[in-house]
């Protein structure tokens, strides 16, 4: 890979890379990659999801899944998230050790996905992508709930056709 010039940067088309919304519905996928943050009602978890299969296969898609008590058995939430994952967890865990041991415990865990769109908001004001007539909002895809996915999805994933990276262990 050469580095461009600032000139040929410059000049560059600048497009939005192909990351359209994905098409409203349900995909299955891997969860690629989860990080623990801070939020203002606790903890939280940004999980981003691989989907697997179809013409959207290796697209990335993220939701959050937080640790306040009113978002804990929402749909997408963590005891959602637990149920569909069944990951190997030592019930004992201590409660301040639970964010990092579910993140750690759920990564490479196969998931069928409620995909959603929601407008991007931006420093707390909504984007458009026809400014200044504020017309077309700019869309992004989230996951929205979690369901178990079917046995043989299960027995079909490989990680390169996830678009995960090779030294994952399955």
């Amino acid at each position: 890979m050469s580095i461009p010039t600032l000139a040929e940067l410059m000049k560059a088309e600048v497009s939005s890379g192909g990351f359209e919304p994905l098409p409203v519905g349900w995909y299955d996928g891997v969860i690629a990659k989860v990080e623990v943050r801070a939020g203002g009602k606790g903890p939280y978890l940004n999980v981003e999801v691989v989907v697997h299969g179809g013409e959207h296969n290796g697209r990335r898609v993220w939701g959050m899944s937080s640790f306040s008590d009113k978002a804990l058995t929402m749909p997408g939430g963590i005891a959602n998230l637990l149920q569909v994952t069944q990951p190997d967890l030592d019930v004992d865990t201590p409660a301040e050790e639970l964010p990092a041991a579910i993140a750690a415990a759920v990564v490479t865990k196969p998931v069928s996905f409620m995909v959603k769109n929601e407008q991007v908001k931006r420093h707390g004001a909504l984007q458009f992508l026809d400014a200044p007539k504020n017309q077309l909002p700019e869309l992004r895809s989230k996951v929205d709930e979690y369901r178990t996915p079917d046995q043989d999805f299960i027995d079909s994933i490989d990680a390169d056709a996830a678009g995960l990276d090779s030294d994952l262990p399955f």
